[in-house]
Protein backbone atom coordinates (compact mmCIF):
# COMPACT_ATOMS: atom_id res chain seq x y z
CA UNK A 1 0.00 0.00 0.00
CA UNK A 2 1.08 3.56 -0.64
CA UNK A 3 1.68 5.94 2.33
CA UNK A 4 -1.47 7.83 1.34
CA UNK A 5 -3.52 4.62 1.42
CA UNK A 6 -2.10 3.71 4.83
CA UNK A 7 -2.96 7.18 6.12
CA UNK A 8 -6.51 6.80 4.89
CA UNK A 9 -6.86 3.44 6.66
CA UNK A 10 -5.52 4.95 9.89
CA UNK A 11 -7.92 7.89 9.74
CA UNK A 12 -10.82 5.53 9.08
CA UNK A 13 -9.87 3.36 12.06
CA UNK A 14 -9.55 6.38 14.34
CA UNK A 15 -12.95 7.62 13.20
CA UNK A 16 -14.44 4.19 13.93
CA UNK A 17 -13.04 3.87 17.48
CA UNK A 18 -13.50 7.58 18.25
CA UNK A 19 -10.01 8.22 19.61
CA UNK A 20 -6.54 8.96 18.17
CA UNK A 21 -4.38 5.87 17.66
CA UNK A 22 -1.26 7.69 16.49
CA UNK A 23 0.39 11.03 17.14
CA UNK A 24 1.67 12.79 14.04
CA UNK A 25 5.31 13.87 14.37
CA UNK A 26 7.93 15.14 11.97
CA UNK A 27 9.50 11.66 11.93
CA UNK A 28 6.23 9.82 11.30
CA UNK A 29 3.38 8.20 13.22
CA UNK A 30 3.90 7.36 16.91
CA UNK A 31 1.38 5.11 18.72
CA UNK A 32 -0.55 6.75 21.54
CA UNK A 33 -0.51 5.26 25.05
CA UNK A 34 -3.98 3.83 24.46
CA UNK A 35 -2.78 2.12 21.28
CA UNK A 36 0.24 0.60 23.05
CA UNK A 37 -1.94 -0.74 25.87
CA UNK A 38 -4.41 -2.31 23.46
CA UNK A 39 -1.76 -3.95 21.27
CA UNK A 40 -1.26 -7.19 23.32
CA UNK A 41 -5.04 -7.70 23.50
CA UNK A 42 -5.43 -7.13 19.76
CA UNK A 43 -2.55 -9.52 19.02
CA UNK A 44 -4.17 -12.25 21.09
CA UNK A 45 -7.49 -11.65 19.38
CA UNK A 46 -5.94 -11.88 15.91
CA UNK A 47 -4.09 -15.06 16.94
CA UNK A 48 -7.42 -16.59 18.02
CA UNK A 49 -8.98 -15.65 14.68
CA UNK A 50 -6.02 -17.16 12.82
CA UNK A 51 -6.32 -20.47 14.69
CA UNK A 52 -10.08 -20.50 14.16
CA UNK A 53 -9.71 -19.99 10.41
CA UNK A 54 -7.12 -22.78 10.24
CA UNK A 55 -9.61 -25.15 11.86
CA UNK A 56 -12.13 -24.35 9.10
CA UNK A 57 -9.76 -25.31 6.29
CA UNK A 58 -9.97 -29.00 5.21
CA UNK A 59 -7.04 -30.96 6.62
CA UNK A 60 -5.36 -27.80 7.85
CA UNK A 61 -5.24 -28.52 11.58
CA UNK A 62 -1.61 -28.17 12.50
CA UNK A 63 0.27 -30.71 14.56
CA UNK A 64 3.36 -28.52 14.74
CA UNK A 65 4.32 -26.01 17.41
CA UNK A 66 7.28 -23.64 17.50
CA UNK A 67 9.20 -23.52 20.78
CA UNK A 68 11.82 -20.97 21.83
CA UNK A 69 14.31 -22.31 24.38
CA UNK A 70 17.84 -21.38 25.46
CA UNK A 71 20.62 -23.70 24.21
CA UNK A 72 21.75 -25.00 27.61
CA UNK A 73 18.26 -25.86 28.81
CA UNK A 74 17.51 -27.55 25.49
CA UNK A 75 20.72 -29.62 25.42
CA UNK A 76 21.03 -30.48 29.10
CA UNK A 77 17.39 -30.94 30.19
CA UNK A 78 14.77 -30.87 27.45
CA UNK A 79 16.26 -32.90 24.58
CA UNK A 80 17.17 -35.98 26.68
CA UNK A 81 13.50 -36.17 27.76
CA UNK A 82 11.93 -35.68 24.33
CA UNK A 83 11.81 -39.40 23.37
CA UNK A 84 9.14 -39.83 26.05
CA UNK A 85 7.10 -37.04 24.45
CA UNK A 86 7.41 -38.43 20.91
CA UNK A 87 6.49 -41.90 22.12
CA UNK A 88 3.29 -40.48 23.58
CA UNK A 89 2.52 -38.04 20.74
CA UNK A 90 4.12 -39.43 17.54
CA UNK A 91 2.05 -37.15 15.29
CA UNK A 92 3.18 -33.89 16.90
CA UNK A 93 6.10 -32.04 15.35
CA UNK A 94 8.15 -29.73 17.56
CA UNK A 95 10.21 -26.98 15.92
CA UNK A 96 12.84 -25.47 18.24
CA UNK A 97 14.59 -22.12 18.15
CA UNK A 98 17.60 -22.62 20.44
CA UNK A 99 19.28 -19.25 20.06
CA UNK A 100 19.76 -16.83 22.94
CA UNK A 101 17.59 -14.26 21.14
CA UNK A 102 14.33 -13.65 22.99
CA UNK A 103 11.57 -14.13 20.45
CA UNK A 104 8.40 -12.04 20.69
CA UNK A 105 5.92 -14.76 21.62
CA UNK A 106 2.99 -12.35 21.84
CA UNK A 107 3.68 -11.25 18.26
CA UNK A 108 3.63 -14.85 17.02
CA UNK A 109 7.36 -15.46 16.51
CA UNK A 110 6.88 -18.74 18.41
CA UNK A 111 3.97 -20.58 20.01
CA UNK A 112 5.63 -21.21 23.36
CA UNK A 113 8.87 -20.30 25.12
CA UNK A 114 10.86 -21.79 27.97
CA UNK A 115 12.29 -18.86 29.88
CA UNK A 116 14.57 -18.41 32.88
CA UNK A 117 13.08 -15.38 34.57
CA UNK A 118 10.80 -13.90 37.23
CA UNK A 119 7.71 -15.80 36.04
CA UNK A 120 5.74 -12.76 34.87
CA UNK A 121 5.77 -11.79 31.19
CA UNK A 122 3.51 -9.13 29.72
CA UNK A 123 0.60 -10.43 27.62
CA UNK A 124 1.64 -14.07 28.20
CA UNK A 125 0.30 -16.93 30.31
CA UNK A 126 3.03 -18.54 32.44
CA UNK A 127 3.49 -21.84 34.28
CA UNK A 128 6.46 -22.41 36.59
CA UNK A 129 8.49 -25.53 35.85
CA UNK A 130 10.90 -25.36 38.78
CA UNK A 131 13.18 -23.06 40.74
CA UNK A 132 16.95 -23.16 40.26
CA UNK A 133 19.99 -23.56 42.50
CA UNK A 134 23.67 -23.02 41.72
CA UNK A 135 26.46 -25.20 43.10
CA UNK A 136 30.07 -26.23 42.33
CA UNK A 137 30.47 -29.30 40.11
CA UNK A 138 33.45 -30.98 38.48
CA UNK A 139 34.63 -34.22 36.95
CA UNK A 140 35.20 -37.11 39.42
CA UNK A 141 38.91 -37.15 38.51
CA UNK A 142 39.32 -33.60 39.79
CA UNK A 143 37.29 -34.10 42.96
CA UNK A 144 39.19 -37.29 43.91
CA UNK A 145 42.59 -36.45 42.42
CA UNK A 146 45.93 -35.60 44.01
CA UNK A 147 44.18 -32.92 46.08
CA UNK A 148 40.81 -34.44 47.03
CA UNK A 149 38.01 -31.98 47.73
CA UNK A 150 36.67 -32.62 51.21
CA UNK A 151 35.81 -29.11 52.39
CA UNK A 152 35.70 -25.45 51.47
CA UNK A 153 39.41 -24.90 52.11
CA UNK A 154 40.29 -27.54 49.51
CA UNK A 155 38.93 -25.33 46.72
CA UNK A 156 41.76 -22.80 46.97
CA UNK A 157 44.09 -22.98 43.99
CA UNK A 158 41.94 -25.37 41.95
CA UNK A 159 41.20 -24.46 38.30
CA UNK A 160 37.89 -22.63 37.96
CA UNK A 161 35.42 -22.23 35.10
CA UNK A 162 33.46 -18.96 35.05
CA UNK A 163 30.09 -18.16 33.47
CA UNK A 164 29.68 -14.53 32.40
CA UNK A 165 26.77 -12.53 31.03
CA UNK A 166 24.23 -15.27 30.35
CA UNK A 167 21.52 -14.22 32.79
CA UNK A 168 20.12 -11.01 34.28
CA UNK A 169 19.46 -12.82 37.57
CA UNK A 170 21.67 -11.03 40.09
CA UNK A 171 21.20 -13.93 42.50
CA UNK A 172 22.97 -16.33 40.12
CA UNK A 173 26.25 -16.84 41.95
CA UNK A 174 29.60 -16.06 40.37
CA UNK A 175 32.71 -17.60 41.90
CA UNK A 176 33.56 -14.43 43.90
CA UNK A 177 29.99 -14.04 45.23
CA UNK A 178 29.78 -17.76 45.97
CA UNK A 179 33.08 -17.60 47.89
CA UNK A 180 31.93 -14.56 49.87
CA UNK A 181 28.66 -16.33 50.75
CA UNK A 182 30.63 -19.16 52.36
CA UNK A 183 33.13 -16.97 54.17
CA UNK A 184 36.01 -17.38 51.71
CA UNK A 185 38.10 -14.59 50.18
CA UNK A 186 36.43 -13.51 46.88
CA UNK A 187 39.71 -12.30 45.33
CA UNK A 188 41.06 -15.85 45.51
CA UNK A 189 38.30 -17.02 43.14
CA UNK A 190 38.88 -14.64 40.22
CA UNK A 191 41.15 -16.64 37.90
CA UNK A 192 40.18 -19.32 35.42
CA UNK A 193 38.54 -19.88 32.04
CA UNK A 194 35.49 -17.81 31.10
CA UNK A 195 32.48 -18.72 28.95
CA UNK A 196 29.24 -16.92 28.08
CA UNK A 197 26.94 -19.96 28.00
CA UNK A 198 26.16 -22.56 30.65
CA UNK A 199 26.43 -25.38 28.08
CA UNK A 200 30.12 -24.68 27.43
CA UNK A 201 30.78 -24.05 31.11
CA UNK A 202 29.34 -27.43 31.99
CA UNK A 203 31.18 -29.06 29.07
CA UNK A 204 34.45 -27.72 30.46
CA UNK A 205 33.64 -29.21 33.86
CA UNK A 206 32.74 -32.58 32.32
CA UNK A 207 36.04 -32.67 30.46
CA UNK A 208 37.97 -32.18 33.71
CA UNK A 209 39.01 -28.63 32.90
CA UNK A 210 37.99 -27.26 36.29
CA UNK A 211 35.29 -26.53 38.84
CA UNK A 212 32.17 -24.83 37.49
CA UNK A 213 29.18 -23.21 39.14
CA UNK A 214 26.24 -24.90 37.44
CA UNK A 215 22.47 -24.94 37.67
CA UNK A 216 21.27 -27.97 39.60
CA UNK A 217 18.41 -28.66 37.16
CA UNK A 218 20.68 -29.29 34.19
CA UNK A 219 23.61 -30.89 36.05
CA UNK A 220 21.65 -33.30 38.27
CA UNK A 221 21.37 -36.01 35.58
CA UNK A 222 25.18 -36.05 35.23
CA UNK A 223 25.63 -36.07 39.00
CA UNK A 224 23.30 -39.04 39.38
CA UNK A 225 25.08 -40.86 36.53
CA UNK A 226 28.52 -40.22 38.03
CA UNK A 227 29.77 -38.09 35.12
CA UNK A 228 29.90 -35.07 37.43
CA UNK A 229 30.48 -34.68 41.14
CA UNK A 230 29.13 -32.05 43.51
CA UNK A 231 32.10 -32.37 45.88
CA UNK A 232 30.59 -30.29 48.68
CA UNK A 233 27.06 -31.63 48.28
CA UNK A 234 23.80 -29.79 48.82
CA UNK A 235 25.30 -27.51 51.47
CA UNK A 236 27.22 -25.69 48.74
CA UNK A 237 24.07 -24.77 46.73
CA UNK A 238 22.78 -21.19 46.52
CA UNK A 239 19.20 -20.42 45.36
CA UNK A 240 18.66 -18.12 42.41
CA UNK A 241 16.01 -15.41 42.20
CA UNK A 242 14.60 -16.56 38.86
CA UNK A 243 13.22 -19.93 37.81
CA UNK A 244 12.23 -21.80 34.65
CA UNK A 245 8.79 -21.13 33.17
CA UNK A 246 6.85 -21.88 30.05
CA UNK A 247 5.18 -18.82 28.52
CA UNK A 248 2.57 -18.67 25.76
CA UNK A 249 -0.23 -16.37 24.52
CA UNK A 250 -3.55 -16.90 26.34
CA UNK A 251 -5.24 -17.18 22.94
CA UNK A 252 -3.29 -20.37 22.24
CA UNK A 253 -4.19 -22.12 25.49
CA UNK A 254 -6.72 -24.33 23.72
CA UNK A 255 -4.50 -25.15 20.75
CA UNK A 256 -4.43 -28.98 20.88
CA UNK A 257 -0.72 -29.40 20.16
CA UNK A 258 0.29 -26.73 22.67
CA UNK A 259 -2.04 -28.23 25.27
CA UNK A 260 -0.40 -31.63 24.83
CA UNK A 261 3.13 -30.24 25.11
CA UNK A 262 2.19 -28.10 28.11
CA UNK A 263 0.68 -31.07 29.95
CA UNK A 264 3.72 -33.22 29.19
CA UNK A 265 6.41 -30.70 30.15
CA UNK A 266 4.67 -29.77 33.42
CA UNK A 267 4.51 -33.45 34.35
CA UNK A 268 8.15 -34.13 33.52
CA UNK A 269 9.19 -30.93 35.32
CA UNK A 270 7.43 -32.16 38.46
CA UNK A 271 9.70 -35.21 38.41
CA UNK A 272 12.77 -32.96 38.18
CA UNK A 273 11.47 -30.75 40.99
CA UNK A 274 11.09 -33.79 43.26
CA UNK A 275 14.61 -35.04 42.37
CA UNK A 276 16.09 -31.62 43.12
CA UNK A 277 14.31 -31.45 46.47
CA UNK A 278 15.63 -34.89 47.36
CA UNK A 279 19.19 -33.89 46.45
CA UNK A 280 18.99 -30.67 48.45
CA UNK A 281 17.80 -32.51 51.57
CA UNK A 282 20.26 -35.42 51.41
Amino acid sequence: MTPAAVGQQVRGLEAMVGTPIFRRTTSGLVPTDAARESLPILRNGLASMREGLRALLPGAETERIRISVAPTFAIRWLVPRLPVFYERYPDVELAFDTTMRLLDIAAGEADLAVRFGPGVYRALQCDRLFAEWVLPVCAPELANGARPIRGLEDLRGLPLVHLEGETADTAWATWPTWAEHFGLVPSEFQDGSRFNQSATTLGAALSGHGLALAGLSYSLDDIRAGRLVAPLGARSAIPTRFGYDIAYPPAKTDLPTLRRFRRWILGIAEETRIEMEQFLTE
